[in-house]
Protein backbone atom coordinates (compact mmCIF):
# COMPACT_ATOMS: atom_id res chain seq x y z
CA UNK A 1 0.00 0.00 0.00
CA UNK A 2 0.82 3.80 -0.74
CA UNK A 3 2.33 5.53 2.18
CA UNK A 4 2.05 8.89 0.69
CA UNK A 5 -0.37 11.42 0.07
CA UNK A 6 -1.40 12.82 -3.04
CA UNK A 7 -3.03 16.56 -4.09
CA UNK A 8 -4.83 16.23 -7.02
CA UNK A 9 -5.89 19.47 -8.76
CA UNK A 10 -8.99 19.83 -10.61
CA UNK A 11 -8.72 22.77 -12.76
CA UNK A 12 -11.11 25.18 -14.34
CA UNK A 13 -14.37 24.20 -12.76
CA UNK A 14 -17.35 26.28 -13.47
CA UNK A 15 -18.97 27.29 -10.36
CA UNK A 16 -22.82 28.02 -11.85
CA UNK A 17 -24.69 29.39 -8.97
CA UNK A 18 -21.67 32.35 -8.37
CA UNK A 19 -21.33 32.58 -12.24
CA UNK A 20 -17.27 31.71 -11.52
CA UNK A 21 -14.50 29.31 -12.61
CA UNK A 22 -12.41 28.01 -9.79
CA UNK A 23 -9.96 25.40 -9.13
CA UNK A 24 -10.38 22.45 -6.65
CA UNK A 25 -7.49 20.52 -4.67
CA UNK A 26 -8.38 17.27 -3.29
CA UNK A 27 -6.10 15.69 -0.99
CA UNK A 28 -5.82 12.04 -0.93
CA UNK A 29 -4.72 9.93 1.50
CA UNK A 30 -2.25 7.01 1.21
CA UNK A 31 -2.99 4.33 0.20
CA UNK A 32 -6.50 5.92 -1.48
CA UNK A 33 -6.13 4.31 -5.21
CA UNK A 34 -4.88 1.01 -3.67
CA UNK A 35 -8.18 0.56 -1.36
CA UNK A 36 -10.54 1.68 -4.15
CA UNK A 37 -13.98 -0.03 -2.18
CA UNK A 38 -13.33 1.95 0.52
CA UNK A 39 -15.19 4.75 1.89
CA UNK A 40 -14.00 8.02 3.12
CA UNK A 41 -15.23 10.73 5.35
CA UNK A 42 -14.50 14.02 3.32
CA UNK A 43 -13.73 17.14 4.61
CA UNK A 44 -14.34 20.81 2.72
CA UNK A 45 -12.28 23.54 3.09
CA UNK A 46 -13.45 27.17 1.84
CA UNK A 47 -9.60 29.36 0.72
CA UNK A 48 -8.86 25.81 -0.54
CA UNK A 49 -5.75 27.69 -2.27
CA UNK A 50 -4.12 27.98 1.54
CA UNK A 51 -4.79 24.75 2.70
CA UNK A 52 -2.18 22.75 0.86
CA UNK A 53 1.60 23.44 0.62
CA UNK A 54 4.04 25.18 -0.74
CA UNK A 55 3.62 29.02 0.35
CA UNK A 56 5.17 31.63 -0.96
CA UNK A 57 5.25 35.86 -0.91
CA UNK A 58 1.55 36.81 0.11
CA UNK A 59 0.48 33.21 -0.19
CA UNK A 60 0.49 31.39 3.39
CA UNK A 61 -0.33 27.80 3.58
CA UNK A 62 -1.91 25.64 6.50
CA UNK A 63 -0.16 22.48 5.42
CA UNK A 64 -3.38 20.46 5.92
CA UNK A 65 -1.95 17.90 4.10
CA UNK A 66 1.19 17.28 6.28
CA UNK A 67 -1.45 17.93 9.58
CA UNK A 68 -3.26 14.87 7.90
CA UNK A 69 -0.46 12.56 6.96
CA UNK A 70 0.90 12.90 10.86
CA UNK A 71 -2.41 12.20 12.07
CA UNK A 72 -3.46 9.28 9.85
CA UNK A 73 0.19 8.17 10.91
CA UNK A 74 -0.16 8.14 14.28
CA UNK A 75 -3.55 6.58 14.31
CA UNK A 76 -4.74 9.83 15.68
CA UNK A 77 -7.97 10.01 12.74
CA UNK A 78 -9.21 7.41 10.02
CA UNK A 79 -7.51 8.45 6.54
CA UNK A 80 -10.25 10.96 4.75
CA UNK A 81 -10.49 13.03 1.89
CA UNK A 82 -9.77 16.81 2.25
CA UNK A 83 -11.15 19.13 -0.18
CA UNK A 84 -10.19 22.93 -0.59
CA UNK A 85 -12.18 25.06 -2.60
CA UNK A 86 -10.42 28.09 -3.98
CA UNK A 87 -11.90 31.67 -3.72
CA UNK A 88 -12.02 34.16 -6.42
CA UNK A 89 -10.25 37.21 -6.92
CA UNK A 90 -12.07 40.24 -6.58
CA UNK A 91 -14.31 38.69 -4.40
CA UNK A 92 -17.64 40.35 -6.06
CA UNK A 93 -20.25 38.63 -3.13
CA UNK A 94 -19.88 36.27 -0.10
CA UNK A 95 -19.78 32.85 -1.09
CA UNK A 96 -20.30 31.59 2.49
CA UNK A 97 -23.50 32.54 3.19
CA UNK A 98 -26.34 33.29 1.18
CA UNK A 99 -27.97 36.48 2.60
CA UNK A 100 -29.30 39.86 0.45
CA UNK A 101 -28.72 43.27 1.70
CA UNK A 102 -31.49 45.27 2.09
CA UNK A 103 -31.92 47.72 -0.16
CA UNK A 104 -30.17 51.17 0.24
CA UNK A 105 -33.03 53.19 2.22
CA UNK A 106 -35.20 50.44 3.51
CA UNK A 107 -36.51 51.39 6.97
CA UNK A 108 -38.26 47.67 7.36
CA UNK A 109 -35.29 46.08 8.90
CA UNK A 110 -36.35 42.76 7.67
CA UNK A 111 -33.71 40.63 6.23
CA UNK A 112 -34.22 38.28 2.85
CA UNK A 113 -32.70 35.24 2.48
CA UNK A 114 -32.54 32.84 -0.41
CA UNK A 115 -33.54 28.91 0.15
Amino acid sequence: MSTHSVIECLEGIQASRLGNIRNIYVYLPPGYHEQTARHYPVLYVHAGQRAFGPSGPGNETWNMDQAADALISSGQIESLIIVGITHVRPVMHNEFYHFIAPERGCECGLLRYRL
